[in-house]
């Protein structure tokens, strides 16, 4: 075999072989706490109303900034990075009714799989639902990833939905990490930025970057998944408030 077939052919070799250069970054990992930072995690997993966490929304109209609630007015604040550790990231479905604006979605699943209605408390498939098959090029029912995201020294994740719109986005990056020797984003130090788009109706709206900026040390690595063990969000029912999304990132375009 000669030729350019086989120089590809070696060129993928060679890239398996000696994954893409990537720093070695330093993280400063929460770690002091013992059992209650256990705790906290454990009930973060089961999203207790009393339990702290922050949140980065994306409005409307192609803003290139997130807005950052922690629950305390004098630290609310906007930014146009997100620089931190994916800690978690799990499926998420939404279906809002476009007859009810300003509502609560109608149904939700926390997991991608099974999806529940807030007016009847019925169960169904996502996979099979009608409002979850494509038709004309979108979906009625909205598919999303729920990252949380761990910013430098504070146990308190900041929650960020991944809208549909940027779903292609988030699963490139992912595949981006096998070319720094098959990494996970617990592992690396992502930064999260927001471009504007616009959709085929001459809509503008906001769509997410990632960026690996680098990978963690071996002893941040293990302090990560230590808190990752506590906390298991995906296999808990989350409440109604967690549901709320902002139209402008969160469009099907």
């Amino acid at each position: 075999m000669t030729g350019i077939i086989q120089s590809t052919i070696e060129n993928r070799k060679l890239s398996l072989i000696e994954p893409a250069a990537v720093p070695v970054l330093p993280f400063d990992v929460y770690a002091s706490g013992g059992e209650k930072l256990a705790k906290y995690y454990a009930d973060l997993g089961a999203e207790e109303e009393n339990v702290p966490l922050y949140r980065a929304t994306v409005g409307s109209g192609g803003v290139t900034v997130f807005d950052i609630a922690t629950g305390i007015d004098a630290l609310d604040t906007t930014t146009e990075s997100i620089c931190g550790v994916i800690i978690y990231a799990h499926e998420m479905n939404v279906y809002f009714d476009e007859a009810l604006t300003g509502e609560p979605p109608v149904c939700v699943s926390p997991d991608g799989i099974t999806g529940k209605s807030r007016l009847t408390g019925e169960e169904c498939s996502c996979e099979n639902c009608p409002r979850n098959q494509m038709k004309d090029g979108r979906k009625e029912c909205r598919n999303k990833i729920r990252a949380y995201i761990l910013t430098a020294g504070t146990p308190v994740p900041l929650c960020l939905d991944v809208p549909p719109a940027s779903l292609r986005a988030w699963n490139r990056y992912r595949r981006s990490l096998r070319h720094f020797g098959f990494l996970e984003p617990h592992e690396v130090l992502t930064e999260c930025t927001l471009e504007t788009a616009v959709n085929p109706q001459k809509k503008k709206y906001s769509r997410l970057k990632f960026r690996t900026l680098g990978k963690l040390e071996p002893e941040a690595v293990q302090k990560i998944n230590l808190i990752r063990h506590c906390f298991r969000p995906d296999v808990v029912e989350l409440p109604e408030d967690a549901y709320t999304v902002a139209e402008g990132g969160d469009t099907n375009a």
